[in-house]
């Protein structure tokens, strides 16, 4: 073997050790200083197999090419708000994950690992949830308590800060057991798919304990495995975007309206006011939509903070919180709150044009991953994804953009292979 060959052969190595060690600490989320966590160590060397395998021309051609078009756009952006404090972090921020998508979409990982490592995590969520359901030691979130929502008081979070990060995460193991485990060339047996989904459901008994409406991320994914294992049908996978599609109106009223407490006439749930979520989202619509320049180029995170508290009506958010009884809150939703949803974000922090870039490249990839290579998890879990960005900020989570990476990367492999 010539010394270029075996270079190459140990680089790769060192790649798909980091690899490996990236998702095996990501659900460790050990916090080293501030955002920085364990994993992120390894960006240095995510950042050299870029540089090294030469496959930046794939991203100059469509659909790829919308990723450096979003990373362009929310640089121009940044430069014209202010390139320091947090207009700096959030474009840092997009260009490290764009980085990890990168990295994982064209690193080669066997399925079967794939699967293991995410039966391996969801065991550990399993055990860890069952430990401190007999403990009684489960997270609390005070926020709740007092309040319609009180059943929201004790929740699973794994080692996340909060059950929302532990709901969104699942998705990650969840669609790596499903690699290894849809489409292996034999067709299920409709009393062996039963029992796989009915040991999955067990195994997930700890995403019901998070009560994030996250889970129709992993909903979404194992709808699509379903469609995988009867044969790709047609009228399967219609079947299985209408039960994602019933998921997500059923948790998007609870964002939408205080929902609870449930009432004994029609419509049964409580609508007096609009929902909590939608007081700072109608601020974020009403700042994002305050002129050209913030549609074109949105407002900036640092300019989000100070525009925040200058559209709020206190009166309206006594209203909504008192549905809640949580009136005592009202401080902290008049001075700054995240927006609870990807799209308003994205759009203040850098413009409609790159909120279209972004959403232009996981819409694109999931239809060309259909497309090409006949892959229905990237399909619906994009579809899942594009759900839950109602609700939550989720462009910044790491395993996002794993999850993506893996699946069309996989899919990509798997039909070069066959070729």
């Amino acid at each position: 073997m010539n010394p270029s060959s075996q270079n190459a052969r140990i680089r790769e190595r060192m790649f798909a050790v980091a690899a490996w060690f990236y998702l095996i600490c990501l659900p460790l989320a050990i916090p080293l200083r501030g955002p920085l966590y364990l994993h992120d160590l390894a960006a240095p060397v995510l950042l050299a197999a870029v540089v090294a395998r030469k496959e930046w021309w794939a991203y100059l051609r469509f659909p790829d090419l919308l990723l450096p078009v979003f990373l362009a756009l929310a640089g121009v952006a940044t430069l014209v708000h202010g390139a320091g404090g947090w207009n700096l972090y959030r474009l840092v921020v997009v260009g490290y994950l764009a980085l990890t998508y990168v990295f994982f979409a064209g690193q080669p990982l066997h399925r079967r690992h794939l699967a293991w490592y995410g039966l391996t995590v969801l065991g550990a969520m399993w055990f860890a949830a069952a430990w401190q359901v007999m403990r009684g030691t489960m997270a609390t979130v005070g926020v709740y308590e007092q309040s319609t929502l009180e059943f929201l008081v004790q929740r699973f979070s794994f080692t996340f800060p909060n059950p929302n990060l532990a709901g969104s995460f699942y998705v990650l193991p969840v669609a790596c057991l499903l690699l290894g485990v849809a489409g292996r060339g034999r067709r299920l047996e409709v009393r062996e798919m039963a029992l796989g989904l009915l040991a999955l459901a067990v195994l997930l008994v700890p995403l019901g304990l998070t009560v994030s409406k996250h889970m129709l991320l992993s909903f979404a994914v194992i709808a699509g495995a379903v469609v995988v294992e009867r044969g790709r049908q047609a009228g399967w996978r219609w079947l299985g975007l209408a039960a994602v599609l019933g998921v997500f109106v059923l948790f998007y009223l609870t964002v939408l309206f205080p929902f609870f407490p449930l009432q004994p006439r029609f419509p049964f749930f409580n609508h007096a006011t609009w929902g909590m979520y939608t007081i700072h989202q109608d601020i974020y619509w009403r700042i994002l939509t305050g002129s050209f320049s913030s549609l074109l180029l949105g407002v900036g995170p640092a300019a989000m903070r100070d525009l925040y508290p200058l559209h709020v009506d206190i009166e309206h958010v006594q209203a909504v919180l008192a549905q809640y009884e949580k009136v005592a809150l009202v401080d902290s939703f008049a001075v700054y709150m995240d927006a609870h949803n990807e799209y308003l974000s994205t759009g203040t922090a850098f413009g409609l044009p790159a909120l279209a870039a972004l959403l232009g490249f996981w819409i694109s990839r999931a239809a060309v991953a259909f497309r090409r290579h006949r892959d229905e998890l990237a399909l619906f879990f994009v579809v899942g994804l594009l759900g839950c960005c109602l609700w939550d900020d989720l462009a910044s989570k790491r395993w996002i953009w794993l999850t993506l990476a893996l699946l069309a990367g996989s899919a990509r492999r798997d039909t070069e292979a066959a070729a």
